[in-house]
């Protein structure tokens, strides 16, 4: 008998699958480190001060670039600046970890 085809979403789940053994370890101490961050970067920019909160949250993506939700925080701050394409590509990343995930979708549009 033949093989069924494989539906939509186990598609989606065969390409995080790969997409996750590809990706780099991320120390757990890295992740506690990239979280403060990502709250420093929050409440930058909550403040009104975008450049540092894109700053902030660029670190924590350095040593965590698997926080789909640090990407999408950084295209809003990229978009409130009208840096399209940053935002554009931050959205995408956001889309790539997480594709289940609105919000990047969200970002994505907006970009």
């Amino acid at each position: 008998p033949k093989t069924p085809k494989p539906r939509r979403y186990e598609l989606l789940f065969i390409k995080r699958a790969k997409m996750n053994k590809s990706a780099p370890h991320v120390d757990a101490g890295d992740v506690a480190r990239a979280t403060e961050l990502k709250e420093e970067g929050n409440q930058l920019y909550a403040k009104g001060n975008t450049t540092e909160a894109i700053d902030r949250y660029t670190q924590a993506l350095e040593l965590n670039p698997k926080d789909h939700i640090v990407f999408c925080n950084r295209s809003q701050a990229y978009l409130s600046i009208s840096e399209l394409d940053q935002a554009y590509s931050d959205a995408q990343n956001a889309i790539n970890i997480k594709p289940d995930w609105a919000k990047g979708y969200q970002r994505k549009i907006n970009a």
